[in-house]
């Protein structure tokens, strides 16, 4: 059994009404978040921050659930379009070394595919090199690349763990449905509970240093753990 820590990150082009939803969330500008109203990122606060159960989700769940429901109800208008998404960070694994892997990335890559119920969610995991949309181009997020800094990835791993200590999620497009948040946030807890007693050789994760002059191939001891 594992407890996740899990905050979110939601972008919306959007209208706000009223700023209760303050006491779990903060909001940040995004310039990168096109559509008919202000650009918006909301984040989890810390102290916020849902604990998820892997074995027995669901009050994990409904505490996340209910902090989105907060969140929408601050909001008199949501225009939820290609250029923004839905990223989740995620700490409390009992293995790091086995969510980072080649294989649970494509594994996550194959169950996203098989989750995507709208044409938003499958072009998030398109095989084009560089998505063109309405608002520029965009990396594909699903390229197999998961042992570089770069973080605009399906999974951000180490641009976000020597930030935050934290993997990131980015795959998800942005929705304003409770019941489609639920359904990101149960599938990826049952992707990371799949792996979470599997045993992979800690020798085959290297890394790329973070600092963009440097060369430097690293071995990341902390996440061989």
């Amino acid at each position: 059994m594992t407890t996740l820590k899990i905050g979110t990150e939601i972008e919306w082009s959007c209208t706000i009404r009223s700023r209760s939803y303050e006491s779990d969330w903060e909001r940040k500008s995004d310039a990168s978040i096109h559509g008919n109203y202000e650009s918006h990122e909301f984040i989890t606060k810390v102290p916020s921050l849902p604990e998820i159960d892997t074995k027995n989700p669901k009050a994990g769940l409904d505490t996340a659930c209910n902090q989105f429901k907060s969140l929408l109800s601050c909001m008199s208008a949501i225009d939820v379009n290609a250029s923004q998404g839905i990223h989740f960070h995620v700490s409390g694994f009992s293995k790091k070394s086995v969510i980072y892997s080649k294989e649970f990335f494509e594994f996550f890559i194959s169950e996203y595919k098989k989750m995507c119920k709208t044409p938003l969610e499958l072009d998030r995991v398109s095989t084009s090199e560089h998505r063109q949309t309405p608002y520029g181009r965009r990396q594909n997020y699903a390229q197999a690349v998961y042992n570089d800094s770069n973080r605009y990835k399906a999974i951000n791993y180490l641009h976000a763990y020597y930030k935050l200590k934290t993997f990131e999620f980015r795959l998800f497009a942005s929705t304003k449905s409770v019941s489609d948040y639920r359904r990101y946030l149960t599938f990826l807890v049952r992707c990371i509970a799949k792996f979470e007693n599997r045993t992979i050789p800690v020798d085959t994760f290297h890394a790329v240093d973070d600092e963009p002059s440097s060369k430097t191939v690293i071995q990341l001891k902390e996440l061989c753990l």
